[in-house]
């Protein structure tokens, strides 16, 4: 299990999917690496997988003051803005196999307590010939957060995330709801019917960021404004983050913990 510290230093892997692409996840990532960093927490945030440009990777970066190398944040980088399996297949990128993400993983693990691992897109896209996001969250002991637009289909998008990612194993999953510039009538009611069919305490709504959420000091700002809501994210995402000694067979060789 992970550990919760007397000083509230947590520590483990919380993986931050989302229900597609363009949702809001870098824009979580970095919230939540601000306040946590913040608070005197050793934590850490890569993107093992980008496509089409490192603006995300530069985000989180922004906020790691050179603790990580670009490569290090970043190992597997693809020119075409497509799923990392075909650009890979159509030479825009190294071909990778889950026991080589893991590994990558696992190697920025070691350098803080906690670690954000943003993913690319949703739960079920191809990352390499043989597994997707979601045989990456199978392989590795972490939490799940679920990021999503608060608007009309969220409802329908969550739970299909939700239900895919239960599917492989018991696993700790939180979703965050962020606002939309212009909500919508279900904005109102999505985070109850959500949390009502997750869990209480389970879901969390994060406010509609104007002008955007900036890099840097912005990003900080912006994350203690809401840093109540961010304390309770922590308490629920991170308190029941399993070991990384969890990880599974990759590769039919075992994955060392440490």
């Amino acid at each position: 299990m992970s550990t919760i510290r007397k000083s509230g230093k947590f520590s483990g892997i919380v993986f931050i999917t989302g229900t597609g692409t363009g949702v809001g996840k870098s824009a979580f990532t970095a919230l939540l690496l601000a306040h946590l960093r913040g608070q005197g927490g050793r934590a850490l945030a890569m993107k093992p997988f980008c496509s089409g440009g490192r603006g995300d990777v530069r985000l989180l970066q922004s906020l790691q003051h050179g603790e990580l190398s670009d490569a290090e944040a970043n190992p597997f980088y693809y020119d075409a803005p497509l799923a990392p399996l075909i650009a890979a297949q159509q030479n825009q990128g190294p071909k990778v196999t889950l026991r080589e993400a893991v590994l990558k993983i696992q190697a920025v693990k070691k350098k803080c307590d906690l670690l954000l691992v943003e993913g690319s897109g949703g739960v079920l896209v191809p990352l390499g010939e043989d597994f997707s996001v979601l045989d990456l969250i199978g392989a590795l002991g972490c939490s799940v957060v679920i990021v999503g637009q608060n608007k009309l289909g969220t409802i329908n998008h969550t739970m299909m995330s939700f239900k895919t990612i239960q599917s492989i194993e018991s696993k700790e999953v939180v979703c965050v709801l962020i606002g939309s510039k212009k909500r919508d009538i279900s904005a109102s009611s999505n985070a109850f019917f959500l949390s009502d069919r997750i869990g209480p305490d389970r879901v969390f709504e994060l406010p509609f960021f104007e002008g955007g959420l900036g890099r840097g000091r912005r990003v900080k700002e912006n994350a203690k404004k809401i840093k109540k809501v961010l304390a309770r994210f922590c308490v629920a995402a991170i308190l029941h983050v399993s070991s990384i000694r969890k990880t599974k067979l990759v590769d039919k060789k075992h994955v060392d913990g440490w």
